[in-house]
């Protein structure tokens, strides 16, 4: 039971001292909101928004789109419903990494290559999911979620600019349309890219996380 599992996590670490990161579907996230007191009577009497706004810090989501407000991007149209009700009643902070952002930075298999011995488990998950040596090259790999992790790891370092507060109005189908506004209790933002830093500085970043100490 994941609801129970991130119940007591939560309920066990400092106030506001968590941040989470969903890199799929709003399902658990949606989940845990609904969430009572004495949820399968694990004890703690909090319900699933009240447990988040002690402890949570922020949430960030890889999904949506926003560059193409038409568009349905993956991890929403999963579970429509349950992103709908995250963006719209998640009681603390909202980041939303889309998928225009991690398109255009990859994982380059040639770095990894170079950076990994064959027998690395990365290396080999990376070669298999991408069929290295079965398909055609290139073997890059667009890095949704790793760019998604890189700005909730290192919010301060703004390694991306922020668009907000807004609201996101979603789709029967999961578009995301995001307005801006002047004030939220719970503010919302989108990441967008700096002007004056190339997305192959983020690249190399990334790729420092995949080498072998």
């Amino acid at each position: 039971d994941a609801v129970s599992l991130m119940r007591k996590i939560l309920s066990e670490q400092e106030d506001g001292s968590v941040r989470i990161v969903t890199t799929g579907f709003s399902t658990n996230m949606g989940n845990l909101l609904e969430s009572k007191a004495n949820h399968n009577g694990d004890g703690i009497d909090l319900s699933g928004p009240e447990l988040i706004n002690k402890k949570v810090e922020f949430l960030t989501l890889m999904a949506g789109d926003f560059e193409r407000p038409e568009y349905t991007e993956y991890n929403v149209a999963q579970n429509v419903p349950a992103f709908k009700k995250v963006v719209e009643e998640w009681p603390t902070p909202v980041y939303l990494s889309g998928y225009e952002i991690g398109i255009v930075v990859f994982s380059r298999y040639e770095q990894i290559k170079e950076d990994l011995k064959p027998e690395n488990p990365v290396r080999v998950a990376y070669e298999d999911y991408l069929g290295v040596g079965k398909k055609p090259a290139p073997w890059d790999r667009p890095s949704w979620d790793q760019t998604a992790m890189l700005f909730s790891i290192y919010p301060q370092k703004n390694y991306f600019d922020l668009v907000g507060p807004v609201t996101i109005k979603v789709g029967e189908k999961g578009e995301t349309i995001a307005h801006e506004e002047k004030e939220m209790e719970y503010p919302r933002y989108y990441l967008k890219f700096k002007e004056d830093l190339p997305k192959e500085k983020i690249e190399e970043i990334l790729a420092g996380w995949y080498r072998e100490p």
